[in-house]
């Protein structure tokens, strides 16, 4: 992945987390969103190639969904 891409993109996710945070009722908890998350483990900034090998197994394939 382009590394200006991948900024771009770690800076989108970073304003969609503070943007969100600034909506919570109290500030506090809205500041450092995103370090608090990281920090837990409750999310990561993966590419999508990334994912695909991480999580390769977690998914089932498309043709193993019934319609």
């Amino acid at each position: 992945m382009d590394i200006n891409r991948k900024e771009k993109q770690e800076k989108q996710v970073f304003q969609l987390i503070n943007n969100y945070g600034a909506t919570l009722n109290n500030k506090n908890h809205g500041k450092n969103l995103l370090n608090k998350l990281i920090l837990e483990n409750r999310i990561q900034l993966l590419n999508i190639d990334e994912f695909t090998l991480k999580y390769k197994n977690f998914y089932p394939k498309s043709g193993d969904y019934k319609q």
